[in-house]
């Protein structure tokens, strides 16, 4: 297990505190490495952004350092959200054609109003106010604060396999419960995209508008309910495992099956508070 302090909290400013940029290519992939592993707690970002959003790179890319950082313990989610950061203005090909709204994202943005982009939630924990929204330059702090922590839970993706007569991508999610806990906690499953090429406006460059911009993580679908299924009620003894069976059917928003990813977290239903989190990539 590796044990982290104060490197950390200097990302946010190596990012944004550039007095000179250059256009970057910003596909960087996330380094071949392991987190703490089995039992410590890893971290949902979930970074509320917009194609027209003139500072969401920025905010892209430190959630990018803090995953290349901290590897497998930080998963990363973009939600698409808003009319005015988010819809598409032109018809395909054409520049900002491509719709990363969907359902999901619209409901989020109903339950945690961003205010303004770009914004995110670290775990949906609340480190201020009411809402679990941090501002980009506290999300390092924000990943550190919970990072490597004994977890309650572990959240694990069995092998998916496709079933080529259904068309659907089969798999299992198991859920050992590590300590005693109470309230009623549920499962959520995103399905993400990498890579995903379109414009991007940022505020760095002159003109603003940057092509080609690898969209990242891009929220694609839920697994049913946005907000999952129940999966305990009242409490749960260390020890158990819960288990569920998905299937998958590809939405029609998908552009390359080989850049999905599911994502899988458990979050107690009170306050959303996510408490643990599982990445697997669609395709091995």
């Amino acid at each position: 297990m590796r044990t982290f302090h104060f490197l950390p909290l200097t990302l946010a400013l190596i990012v944004v505190g550039c007095d000179k940029l250059e256009q970057p290519d910003n596909y960087v992939p996330v380094p071949d490495c392991e987190g703490n592993g089995y039992g410590f707690r890893r971290v949902l970002i979930e970074d509320m952004t917009g194609f027209r959003c003139i500072a969401c790179p920025q905010a892209a890319e430190i959630a990018r350092d803090l995953q290349n950082f901290y590897c497998e313990d930080v998963i990363v989610t973009s939600l698409h959200v808003t009319s005015t950061f988010a819809e598409p203005i032109n018809t395909p090909p054409g520049p900002f054609s491509t719709d990363f709204r969907t359902p999901a994202g619209d409901a989020f943005e109903a339950q945690f109003p961003p205010g303004s982009l770009p914004i995110g939630m670290i775990n949906r924990k609340i480190f201020n106010g009411t809402q679990p929204m941090v501002q980009r330059g506290d999300w390092a702090a924000a990943v550190a604060s919970m990072i490597g922590a004994p977890a309650q839970f572990e959240v694990t993706i069995d092998t998916i396999i496709f079933n080529s007569v259904s068309q659907a991508y089969d798999f299992t999610i198991e859920i050992p419960v590590l300590q005693n806990v109470t309230g009623d906690h549920k499962l959520a499953i995103y399905l993400t995209e990498d890579s995903v090429v379109d414009w991007q406006k940022d505020s760095r460059f002159t003109p603003s508008d940057i092509f080609p911009y690898y969209h990242r993580h891009v929220l694609r679908t839920t697994l049913g309910d946005p907000f999952g299924e129940q999966v305990i009620s009242g409490s749960e003894s260390a020890g158990q495992t819960i288990s569920r069976n998905f299937s998958l059917i590809l939405p029609a928003n998908v552009v390359s099956a080989e850049h999905c990813s599911v994502v899988a977290y458990i979050y107690r239903s009170d306050n959303y508070e996510i408490m643990q989190v599982s990445e697997r990539h669609l395709i091995e």
